[in-house]
């Protein structure tokens, strides 16, 4: 369930009652994921046909406030191409290439394809995963593969983070929150409380 930003995380099979990585996980779906950083420039999303298939691509921003959801329900079944643009992006877009703006540069993308749990069904969902793909706009069209991942030995994996951040000082919290608020700006309604 864990992989480097920018690549596609691709859960194989349903949750079990350890999976933690979201609240109440769906029971017949398979999840793919990423978390993508649209700061320096937009990423696509390229999703398969899904031959009428129930599927959703939902987009998280670094508030965890959804505020794009390509899916079957909303977007159809069929072949979908979609640039991810960060905050005050401006610039030129493929031809057919549909832009959904980020409020914030941190974007988590929470897809979920609806399985029924046949091997021949996991095995045509496996196909529909690997089909999906997310791509950097600079490599749009060229043949690409993420990067390696490098591990930083210095994050604590363990901890949970509500932890990680009660121990914060309070000149620690609210400089960690600063740094962060630069890339990833609170929505307008926030204004009050900041």
């Amino acid at each position: 369930t864990r992989g480097p930003m920018g690549q596609l995380i691709k859960l194989r099979s349903y949750p079990t009652a350890k999976f933690r990585d979201v609240t109440a996980p769906n029971a017949d779906t398979l999840y793919t994921w990423s978390f993508f950083d649209v700061g320096k420039e937009p990423w696509i999303l390229s999703l398969p046909d899904m031959k009428g298939r129930y599927f959703l691509f939902p987009m998280l921003s670094g508030w965890t406030n959804v505020f794009q959801v390509p899916g079957s329900r909303t977007t159809g079944t069929g072949a979908q191409t979609y640039a991810i643009t960060g905050p005050g992006w401006k610039g030129a877009l493929p031809s057919g290439v549909v832009e959904y703006k980020s409020p914030t540069s941190m974007v988590w993308l929470l897809g979920r394809i609806y399985c029924t749990g046949t091997p021949e069904d996991y095995a045509a969902v496996h196909a529909l995963q690997d089909a999906c793909k997310i791509t950097p706009l600079s490599a749009w069209g060229k043949d690409w593969t993420p990067p390696a991942g490098k591990v930083d030995h210095s994050i604590d994996m363990k901890t949970p983070v509500r932890d990680q951040v009660n121990a914060l000082t309070t000149k620690e919290f609210f400089t960690l929150l600063s740094q962060l608020m630069k890339a990833n700006p609170p929505a307008e309604a926030d204004a009050p409380a900041l």
